[in-house]
This record gives C-alpha cells, structure tokens and sequence, in this order.
C-alpha cells in the first residue's frame, strides 16, 4: 500500500514537471504533417482472412458523441460491421485526431457510453496477442436494457499505445517536450451478447485477421510501435 503511494506521488512529481516542460517549449508543430498517413478506408481492407464487409450493416454501431462533437475532436472516421462465415458479427470503429492537444484530445469509450445510456458494468486492462505482436489493451462491458456490448480498444498515440488518462498524458507529453503536438487514433471493436469470454474470443479473433492483413507500412498507426506505460 505505502510502495504504491510513493510510486504514485513520484510519477505525478514527474508527470507534472515534464507537463511544465511542455508548456513552457509551447509545442506548435503537429507531428501529423510530418509523416505520410494513409486515408482509414485505404488502410483496413474490406475482406480479409475469414471476415467481409456487411454493407447491409446499419444502426448497430453506438457513436456515443454527437456528431458536432466528433467533428471537433476527430479529423477522420472510419465505422463498418464485419460478419464471417458463422455469421457472427463484429463492429469496428476508428477514430482518429490530428491534434492531441488537451481540447481535442480523445475521448476514451468508458467515458462517452455512459452518455449514450450505457453502464459500464466491466473495465480492465488487458494484453492482446495478436500473431507475435502484444498490445495492452482495455476490456469493457457497456450494458443498456438488455443490450450487452463488450469492447476491446486500444489509443495509439504517435506510435505510443496507451492505456487511460495518465498514460495518454504522458505519450502527449513526450511529443510536447520534442515540440510536436501528436496525433491519435482511437481503435474499437465490439460485438453483442451476454457471454462476454465468448465475445471476446470472436474479437480477437477478428483482430488477428485484421492485423496479419495490414501492410507493414500502416502496422503502426493501428497497433503502435511501442507500448506507453
């Protein structure tokens, strides 16, 4: 108890002196123009392995956001439902952000579906192997009436996957002490039914699909190069 209170105050201690840092460097540059990012859409394929496209697929998918405040906090989305040949179905989000300054920066799914009228029922982290790449990753369960929604998603920000708001800090922080403002993509899948060890199988599942399917050339700005803290 005593060891993780002293961690605690030293990462703040050290959170909040590089957060000076930052301000005082006054970063103005967004990383965003200083690399090649490829349109979402031309990124993630429409079929891949076992999974297709369900250009049928409409009303599903919750944006807990409207669409006035999507527009101010994210530059390009991408939303599709993909079904494979058992006919189970998966829900895809993408959001991503040029500017991960603390107005626009993104907004995590535990904090936007209450929003919606979803309760968060289930909230932890976990690791994700997708083929020989670890990812950490947030597990939840949003519940409204007698919808059951469980959600995997990951933040990516620059090449930094991060997990809840500290770690997301200190990713903008570490691009704002190199004068860089970052980028960020929010990544979300989510499927509906009430055994949620079941529903996550069929997520990772489609996420290792997914994962072997992309070019190396856009493996980062989906999955990260490296792990935040």
């Amino acid at each position: 108890m005593r060891k993780n209170l002293i961690m605690a105050v030293v990462a703040t201690a050290l959170m909040s002196s590089a957060a000076a840092l930052a301000y005082v460097l006054k970063p103005d540059l967004r990383a965003a123009t200083t690399v090649r990012l490829e349109k979402l859409e031309d990124i993630v394929p429409k079929q891949f392995g076992d999974w297709k496209l369900n250009e049928r697929a409409s009303g599903g998918l919750v944006n807990p956001q409207t669409e006035e405040i999507l527009n101010s906090l994210y530059d390009e989305i991408l939303t599709r439902t993909y079904v494979n040949q058992k006919g189970q179905y998966v829900m895809l989000s993408l959001a991503f952000g040029a500017d991960q300054s603390k107005a626009t920066q993104i907004h995590r799914p535990e904090v936007c579906y209450p929003a919606q009228g979803f309760q968060i029922k289930k909230a932890e982290k976990s690791e994700l192997l997708l083929n020989e790449k670890s990812i950490p990753v947030m597990k939840l369960v949003a519940v409204a009436g007698s919808r059951v929604e469980p959600i995997i998603y990951w933040i990516v920000v620059g090449d930094q996957v991060v997990r809840g708001w500290f770690e997301q800090k200190m990713a903008a922080i570490d691009y704002g002490v190199r004068g860089l403002i970052p980028y960020g993509l929010l990544f979300r899948v989510s499927t509906i039914g009430p055994d949620s060890d079941k529903q996550f199988e069929v997520q990772q599942e489609f996420l290792t699909s997914l994962q072997s399917a992309v070019d190396e050339e856009n493996q980062t700005r989906l999955f990260g190069n490296k792990n935040g803290l």
